[in-house]
């Protein structure tokens, strides 16, 4: 079954799963566990109770005890293309982009653009949080690093080499009201490079 993080009144924290999503499934094979992606080519909500992994049909699963569905895979599960059994440990991913955007406030955002499978190309941005000082400052933006420490440069295509990301906020002195403006560092290492 599909288990979601659950937040506040036992309600999914994420979005549901949509067409053009990626569904990554726990395998055990001879070489140990991997994760193998399958693209969701179909999601169907369904009547009744919590379903299960299924052969033909796809996985069955709830973000919530009422509103149980379907997943339709597409190829792409690698060198394993058996059967999913019952409690497979699924996770799904989506193509987003985050950008910093003036507003028409005048003030700088850092927004999100999730892929929209059906249209083909990035929603419109929405907000994140902010506001911030302008990227053309320096003070905020986001850098990229390689397993080796060394910069990758944002926009390059290949970003599998991407294992560390560095995120650099600060907002103007304005929005912190009489104190002097704030800042914050975070240093993301992604999971699962080689």
């Amino acid at each position: 079954m599909l288990a979601p993080a659950l937040g506040a009144r036992d309600r999914p924290s994420a979005a549901v799963i949509e067409v053009g999503d990626t569904l990554w499934l726990l395998r055990d094979g001879e070489a140990g566990e991997s994760w193998s992606p399958a693209p969701v080519t179909g999601v169907r909500r369904m009547a009744g109770g919590c379903g299960s992994f299924g052969a033909s049909s796809g996985i069955t699963g709830p973000f919530d005890a009422a509103h149980p569905f379907a997943v339709d895979l597409g190829g792409g599960m690698g060198a394993d293309p058996s059967p999913v059994p019952v409690g497979t440990p699924a996770r799904a991913s989506r193509r987003v982009r985050y950008s910093f955007y003036r507003s028409t406030d005048g003030a700088w955002y850092l927004g999100l653009r999730t892929w929209n499978a059906t249209a083909g190309h990035f929603n419109q941005i929405q907000p994140v949080s902010g506001p911030y000082v302008s990227p053309a400052s320096g003070e905020v933006g986001f850098t990229y690093f390689d397993r080796a420490g060394a910069p990758v440069v944002s926009g390059e295509m290949d970003t599998k080499r991407i294992a560390r990301v560095e995120i650099r906020l600060r907002t103007p002195a304005a929005a912190t009201g009489p104190r002097a403006d704030d800042s914050i560092h975070l240093v993301v290492a992604l999971r699962n490079r080689k």
